[in-house]
């Protein structure tokens, strides 16, 4: 029994010899048959994963090319330079050094093909296979990517625009400041020397001088305590809130709604709050982007969209134009360039149409119109002063004198300084343009029109460069104005006073359509930083005070109320002061706000 099995088990170990030979080859057989498939699979997970990889890589790429390339477009720069910043973005800071570009300007297929303003990338890479192309003999596969961005609206046209992104800590005076601050006996003073009454006076025998001296007296003795009480009437309804430094790029402040049918756009960096609540800007202010400082509850700012590159005071302020839409609020965002860099400074040269270089003389011009009442209780003390029996030698220069006091007529051309005081109206502004290249020695404004006067189809053109030429625009056509202008002393004297007064005020940009000015009131050298302080609280009516106001680094005050007012704004930084309810309403709109945004 032993041996059987002894003999038994050494078979049993035989035959599992052989069975496991048998399998071992089969193994290696098999294995041998699956190696292209097992290197398939695993050419198709690495190759494949790291072409996919590669491929999404030159997608990213692709697209970073684009969006840079429009934003080139969007700071104005050339097609070249915008195809030159892809190339860089792909090749140098991702690495596709050997990739093949195309860069279409504007893009030459897809949804945006002919658009301007609009981008399309191509590139071509190869990735080198690792073990699939010992399968296939293919060593090399083709990537490509595609990618068009462009510049698009962003906003509503635009109704006010802040220029300047860091403003200095500068305190800028009241308009009721301002109107108290005026030496109304001065410019009586010259207002008289430049009546020329002596003109129409002295070939008059026998009365003329005697005339003109009782004239003289009456005017200087009346008309101060008259422009005193009118601006003091000025006064008593200018609110006397204002704070006196800047608060914020753009300030609105009083006791009504600022509305704005357009868009607001801000370039202030100063925070603190976005539309949600969070953090915005450089820093957590105060000082603000934008500022909302109401006097009642139900004071805010309303507009189609409200962008600024800093923050606001409370977004709870700052509303849509129309009822139920939602915020116009966008904090954080990029700044807008100046949309009025391209314009030209008035000259002869590039508007003959409406520049005239007539300089004026005097050159400090000071224009008084009084009310008839007035007038006329003065020519009574002058003809109750004359002896009886010249009296009646004065009859036929009674018309004359009267429209000489209570009327006027101001004529375009070149001007040291510009001064119209019109308590009931009477000054008439011919179309044209105006240019003031210096100050008022006893006031110190370039220009200042308090009363309603009749100017239509005007533009006033403000510089301190005492040569300006009006034929050729020097030197205000060569200067840069790229970075803000130092602060000066005179900084915060304004340039502008413009105070209408009453409703029947008419004071409308220039009106013609082939001119590059068209629709310009008032603009300012763009490297002066002077404020301008526009009053039209009283304007309502059968009134229009419209146009376009442009100080590109200046401080604009604007005080107003009742109804709405066809005006845009473009300024350094802007303090809106609203009386009761004050709208911007622009017949025609500046450029919206643009973004870059990746399209396909």
């Amino acid at each position: 029994m032993r041996s059987i099995t002894l003999t038994n088990l050494g078979v049993g170990c035989q035959l599992r010899r052989t069975l496991r030979a048998e399998r071992d080859g089969k193994i290696l057989v098999l294995l041998a048959i699956m190696l292209p498939t097992l290197l398939g699979i695993a050419g198709v997970v690495l190759d494949g994963g790291l072409i996919a990889s590669e491929q999404r890589k030159l997608q990213h790429a692709v697209d970073a090319a684009a969006m840079a390339a429009a934003m080139d477009l969007r700071l104005s720069k050339t097609d070249a330079q915008a195809t030159q910043t892809a190339r860089d973005v792909i090749q140098t800071a991702n690495g596709f050094t050997d990739a093949t570009i195309t860069v279409n300007l504007p893009p030459e297929s897809g949804d945006f093909q002919g658009q301007l303003g609009h981008v399309e990338v191509i590139a071509e890479s190869t990735y080198s296979s690792h073990i699939m192309g010992l399968l296939d003999g293919v060593l090399a596969h083709q990537l490509r990517a595609r990618s068009v961005s462009g510049v698009r609206d962003v906003t509503s046209g635009a109704a006010i625009v802040v220029l300047d992104p860091n403003p200095g800590q500068i305190e800028y005076p009241s308009s009721s400041q301002l109107l108290a601050a005026l030496d109304e006996v001065a410019l009586v003073d010259d207002a008289i020397d430049q009546l020329g009454l002596n003109d129409l006076l002295s070939s008059v025998p026998l009365i003329g001088s005697t005339v003109a001296s009782l004239l003289t007296t009456n005017l200087q003795d009346t008309v101060p305590t008259e422009v005193t009480g009118l601006l003091d009437g000025v006064i008593a309804a200018t609110p006397s809130w204002s704070a006196p430094a800047l608060i914020g790029g753009l300030e609105v402040e009083g006791a009504g709604q600022f509305e704005v049918d357009g868009a607001i756009l801000i370039n202030t960096e100063w925070g603190s709050r976005d539309e949600d609540g969070g953090p915005a800007g450089c820093d957590a202010g105060p000082p603000y982007g934008i500022a909302c400082m109401p006097l009642l509850p139900l004071t805010s700012v309303r507009a189609r969209d409200i962008r600024v590159v800093g923050g606001v005071d409370n977004p709870d302020h700052y509303m849509a134009f129309a009822a139920n839409q939602p915020s116009p609020l966008q904090a954080n965002r990029l700044p807008v360039p100046d949309p009025l860099e391209d314009l030209p400074v008035p000259s002869s040269a590039s508007d003959a149409n409406n520049v005239v270089a007539t300089v004026h003389h005097p050159a400090d011009v000071v224009k008084i119109a009084l009310p008839v009442e007035l007038a006329d209780q003065i020519l009574d003390n002058v003809y109750n002063g004359l002896p009886l029996s010249l009296r009646s030698l004065l009859n036929p220069l009674l018309t004359p004198i009267r429209n000489l006091l209570t009327n006027a007529t101001v004529e375009p051309g070149v001007y040291n300084s510009l001064t119209v005081i019109a308590p009931v109206g009477g000054v008439q502004f011919l179309p044209g343009v105006y240019i003031i290249r210096g100050s008022n020695p006893d006031i110190g404004t370039s220009l200042t029109i308090v009363g309603p006067v009749q100017a239509e189809g005007v533009m006033f053109y403000i510089t301190d460069s005492a040569d300006f030429s009006a034929v050729t625009g020097l030197p205000d056509a060569k200067e840069s104005s790229e970075t803000s202008p130092p602060e000066t002393l005179l900084s915060n004297v304004p340039s502008v006073l413009l105070a209408p007064l009453l409703p029947t005020a008419r004071i409308t940009g220039l009106d013609d359509p082939t001119s590059p000015l068209d629709g310009m009131l008032i603009f300012q050298n763009r490297n002066d930083r002077r404020p301008m302080v526009i009053d039209i609280q009283q304007i309502l009516g059968d009134s229009d005070i419209s146009g376009t106001i442009y100080s590109k680094w200046g401080h604009l005050l604007f005080v107003g109320g009742f109804g709405a007012h066809d005006l845009r704004f473009v300024s350094g930084t802007a303090r809106i002061v609203t009386v009761t309810n004050t709208t911007l309403s622009p017949n025609n709109l500046l450029p919206a706000a643009q973004d870059v945004l990746l399209l396909e």
